[in-house]
């Protein structure tokens, strides 16, 4: 295979011709201080929001500062159903890792990132934990047909999968596709929209760009950039008509305003065989490998930038609607509106939401009690028929069971017909539950006009507000576009009972003696048909009634959505807000305007992270805990030493403990320090000389009756706090060595320096010290440089801490802000302190 035929070709291609590791590096490290300057602005946003109680703005905000501490660029594949997404991507990733079939294979949002180990999590509605299924098991969770999906109430899937593609450091998204008959897919592509940061758009050889395909196609270029048009199922045409399909496919794009958008011909099913088979040549046939080869360039130029430019439109929009809402209570100071003809004519619109509300409302009502009975009769037939091809396969155990004790006629029947209940309750269990998946879409397309006004409506207000109070309307894309399952409430379906009853007629015309159980399964398969035929029509008459149920909650929620939007506005308008605060979102908008444009002229990142060396400054993890000063280490290991042997020396030596009293013992620091190591024994055998050294001291000091402030002044003198300590004289004795030998042998080369810089303190010392000015300049950048790794260590903490991403944090990011504070104020166990509360080295 050659670099061309596959993604993991490719990107070895792209690395072999970069500039090199040190640019990768430079550019990486850029890209950081970008992404990390971008999160302090979001999260100083996200304190204003708090300050302000608004808890709607905070969890916007703090959703950014998730998309920031994930480094997630999400490349969502879209398009109609049938159109082959899901093979496209397999073709891609170079495995089926996703279903693929004739039917709606994808009903979620499925996010495909690097891992290596194949694996699939699912999200439930509501849960912030997700469970993790065998990758073979997606397709329960993601399908139409899936078991699992409802049961769940699944809301999306997220995929890891060893692809070398995705090493790029990017999330493939796969999204249900629109124009299928299940209005629901199509609403949770639009509202996912405008999440992406890039789409792919896969239309068909077979039917390219129909006029579904059209208007989601302008509506793709209005939300979200669109690098790639993709005409799948190229096998189905000659080259001759292959080229007249994509410049027809190439001239509707540019009449929509598509004008930087590449358009390929693909067969994602013939690249998919060939991967799998170990065919290059028929991968390259297929022509994915040039999509492969445009994507790795697009990905390489303009993914840092591109991901960075679309959180920073999505933080200013949240930023903006915050300025909006705070300024609602400055309208009086501004010269705008007065508050009260403000609040009386936004009484009125939401009088006419309200009503609005209820017609939409009833229209589904309406259109419930007239369509709904029907269209779920439409599906009786079916359902009583695959119900009772589950149930029929057990009729033959059944029957064995009860004719293999030799019981009478009645108790024969009765036997089979426990055994078949007992069996059949799970089975119409299950198969009911499969069906509440197939009614919520049914629902949600039979009414999705009715929804989408149920959904809208409730997000009025704030544009309402805006409007009447003069001040600019909402550019919020996420606030205002369509809806998805997850807004809906779910369909809660009663148990439904099953019983297999023998009508008394039927009992008496069976003729049953040992030796025929074919007419007890007959019986039973009669009594079969008529218990299924009475369960499906209880169970339709159940959907109906959770339909209506489902309705009323779906309406109930829209009328608390609304009034929470209407009480949030009136709140605003009512609740001035301090100027410093008003004063802190215009300077961040200011901010945010400014990073955009300097995105705008900046080069970007390279594709991905280079693999991480012990040396690289950028990427380096501490083994063994954190960074500490070469002096401060030497010094702490010189006090360890000092204390160990003085224990000892001190609980088995007179002459040890009698010069300890008469220096007048540890400092406070190292008293603990050394209580800390020694033995009870140890420390009682060392500490009597001592402390009748001091009541000596202390009873002369009573004798001679002293003023108060003689005596408070003697005592001082007396404590001293280490003048004479011991271990302070042997660490001073080990700092004067240590800088005395980096003095006159400072490190060899600008690399070393930097693996081991000094804190503050000891460069202010080592450099007095050193007679040139060259190594004085190789220690100062060490220093300058671990403080500023250490700064960026510590922003990103704090970014993933704020954004609930606890688990992306790394070792070296976890221990940055003590790293920090002990190259900047030395080793806590080297400091101690006077009474007068100045530091003493």
């Amino acid at each position: 295979m050659t670099a061309a035929d596959g993604p993991g070709g490719a990107l070895d291609e792209r690395a072999s011709s970069s500039a090199g590791a040190g640019g990768e590096v430079a550019a990486l490290r850029e890209y950081r201080r970008r992404r990390l300057d971008l999160a302090d602005l979001v999260r100083a946003a996200l304190y204003v929001a708090r300050d302000q109680h608004d808890e709607q703005t905070s969890n916007r905000l703090r959703q950014q500062l998730a998309r920031l501490a994930e480094d997630r660029f999400e490349l969502a594949v879209v398009g109609q159903f049938s159109r082959g997404k899901s093979t496209l991507m397999n073709a891609m990733l170079g495995s089926c890792y996703l279903p693929t079939g004739a039917l709606p294979m994808t009903t979620v949002v499925t996010t495909i990132r690097y891992g290596t180990t194949p694996r699939a999590t699912v999200y439930s509605r509501g849960a912030a934990v997700g469970i993790e299924v065998p990758l073979d098991e997606v397709a329960r969770y993601v399908s139409r047909a899936g078991a699992g999906r409802e049961d769940r109430r699944v809301v999306r899937v997220e995929v890891e999968v060893p692809a070398e593609l995705l090493k790029l450091g990017f999330w493939f998204v796969d999204t249900p596709g629109i124009g299928s008959s299940i209005a629901a897919n199509s609403a949770t592509t639009r509202r996912y929209l405008p999440r992406a940061d890039a789409v792919i758009f896969v239309t068909g050889f077979d039917a390219a760009l129909t006029e579904t395909e059209s208007d989601f196609l302008a509506a793709v270029g209005e939300q979200v950039p669109m690098p790639f048009l993709v005409v799948n199922k190229r096998d189905l045409v000659d080259a001759h008509g292959a080229a007249e399909v994509v410049e027809l496919v190439r001239g509707q794009a540019l009449r929509q305003g598509h004008q930087a958008v590449e358009v390929f011909a693909v067969s994602a099913l013939q690249a998919l065989e060939g991967r799998l088979a170990g065919d290059p040549c028929g991968v390259r046939g297929s022509g994915l490998p040039l999509l492969e080869h445009a994507l790795i360039t697009f990905l390489a130029r303009n993914k840092a930038r591109l991901f960075l430019k679309n959180v920073t439109h999505r933080a200013q929009a949240v930023m903006e609607q915050l300025h909006r809402d705070m300024l609602l209570g400055h309208l009086p100071h501004d010269g705008g509106p007065g508050t009260d003809a403000v609040a009386a004519a936004f009484e009125t619109q939401l009088t006419d939401c309200e009503a609005r509300l209820r017609a939409a409302a009833a229209t589904a009502a309406t259109r419930l009690a007239t369509e709904f009975p029907a269209r779920l009769a439409e599906r009786g037939a079916g359902w009583r028929s695959e119900l009772s091809e589950r149930l029929a396969t057990h009729i033959d155990r059944a029957v064995a069971d009860a004719t293999g004790a030799r019981r009478g006629r009645r108790a024969a029947w009765q036997s089979a017909a426990v055994s078949l209940e007992g069996v059949g309750g799970p089975i119409v269990d299950e198969w009911a539950s499969r069906r509440a998946a197939e009614v919520t879409e049914l629902l949600a397309t039979l009414v999705s006009e009715e929804i989408t006004e149920l959904v809208r409506l409730p997000r009025q207000p704030g544009v309402l507000g805006a409007r009447l109070a003069g001040l600019s309307l909402p550019s919020d894309r996420d606030d205002l576009t369509g809806w998805s399952p997850q807004d809906l409430p779910s369909l809660g379906l009663p148990g439904c009972a099953w019983s297999l009853p023998l009508p008394s007629a039927h009992l008496r015309r069976l003729r049953f003696t040992f030796g025929h159980q074919d007419r007890l399964a007959e019986g039973l398969t009669e009594a079969l048909d008529s218990a299924v035929r009475a369960t499906e029509a209880t169970i339709r008459a159940a959907f109906e009634d959770a339909a209506c149920n489902w309705l009323r909650q779906l309406h109930e929620q829209a009328e608390r959505d609304l009034h929470d939007a209407a009480d949030r506005f009136r709140a605003n308008l009512r609740t001035p807000p301090s100027a410093q605060d008003v004063d802190t979102v215009t300077g961040l908008l200011r901010q945010l305007v400014s990073f955009d444009a300097a995105l705008n002229t900046w080069a970007g990142s390279p594709t991905s992270a280079p693999p991480q060396s012990p040396g690289d400054p950028l990427v380096s993890e501490q083994v063994g805990g954190i960074r500490s000063c070469v002096v401060c280490a030497e010094l702490e290991r010189a006090l360890f030493d000092y204390l160990r042997h003085a224990q000892f020396r001190l609980a088995t030596r007179q002459k040890a403990q009698g010069d300890f009293a008469q220096a007048g013992g540890f400092c406070t620091l190292h008293t603990w320090q050394y209580v800390a190591i020694a033995a009870p024994t140890g420390i009682a055998a060392a500490y009597p000389t001592l402390a009748a050294v001091v009541a000596d001291h202390l009873d002369v000091l009573r004798r001679c009756r002293p003023t108060r402030a003689e005596l408070a002044a003697a005592l001082d003198n007396f404590i001293g706090d280490g003048d004479g300590c011991p271990a302070c004289a042997a660490v001073r004795e080990a700092e004067q060595h240590a800088i005395t030998r980096l003095a006159t042998h400072p490190p060899p080369s600008p690399d070393l320096a930097a693996q081991t810089p000094l804190c503050l303190r000891h460069l202010a010392h080592v450099v007095a010290a050193v007679p040139g000015t060259r190594d004085c300049q190789a220690m100062l950048a060490a220093l300058s440089a671990a403080l500023r790794r250490d700064a960026e260590d510590m922003r990103a903490y704090v970014l993933k801490r704020e954004a609930f991403h606890q688990d992306l944090v790394t070792s070296q990011e976890a221990a940055a802000h003590q790293e920090a504070v002990r190259l900047l104020a030395g080793c806590p166990a080297l400091v101690r302190s006077r009474n007068d509360g100045t530091l003493i080295p």
